[in-house]
């Protein structure tokens, strides 16, 4: 989910400290002091609206349940897309790490 919010942490994102890619209802980005301060913030706020998810389907839509990105029609079908792409990528960044 991080990674397709933030796109892989995109330099915008992280120049915001923001890994979830956090936006004021859809529109601009938030900016924490710290990546610390973006995982605290995620955690109070959605942590137990995930809490027990089965699957990262189940955490997906337990996260479109709670109204996380309603204005995509599609998100949740673009998130899955990102997670079910991971095993295809691992490869060139086991590579890249050990450069």
């Amino acid at each position: 989910m991080a990674a397709h919010e933030s796109w892989y942490l995109y330099p915008h994102d992280r120049a915001l400290n923001n890994p979830f890619g956090v936006t004021h209802g859809g529109g601009a980005n938030v900016a924490y002091s710290s990546i610390d301060a973006a995982v605290s913030y995620w955690e109070r706020r959605y942590g137990s609206v995930v809490q027990g998810a089965t699957s990262a389907e189940d955490f997906v839509q337990r996260l479109y349940a709670d109204k996380y990105n309603t204005k995509t029609a599609d998100w949740s079908a673009r998130v899955m897309g990102v997670i079910q792409s991971i095993p295809r990528h691992l490869a060139s960044w086991k590579a890249k790490r050990d450069i």
